[in-house]
């Protein structure tokens, strides 16, 4: 049995440093990700962390604690970016409490768009 799901497409970030990373060093090449996602009718990023690690960000980044005083990006900002993007390119950005929970909610995305 085949499945195709043509119209969804799932972007996963793992820690707030490696989404601060697209938003910031990489904005560019994770734009033209953004601008390629909006072309599906169902877009997500899922996020495998609370949407509260925004707001302490660069906490809880998963950065190196040697790399912190490299940071040049602020919650506010990553917040910003991060909404606004989504908003402009039509993508639903999904936070969850870690990977199982993010994991399941993708199972469960997937289920509802697979066209046997």
């Amino acid at each position: 049995m085949k499945y195709e799901v043509p119209d969804l497409v799932i972007e996963r970030k793992c820690t707030t440093g490696e989404l601060a990373n697209n938003l910031g060093k990489k904005w560019k090449p994770f734009e033209r990700e953004l601008i390629r996602m909006s072309k599906f009718k169902h877009a997500y990023i899922i996020c495998e962390f609370p949407i509260d690690y925004l707001d302490v960000f660069p906490d809880k980044s998963g950065i190196p604690k040697n790399k912190l005083s490299s940071v040049r990006m602020n919650s506010g900002f990553l917040k910003k970016r991060l909404f606004e993007s989504c908003s402009k390119y039509n993508i639903k950005c999904l936070f969850f409490n870690n990977s199982q929970d993010a994991q399941k909610h993708v199972v469960e995305i997937i289920n509802s768009h697979v066209k046997n």
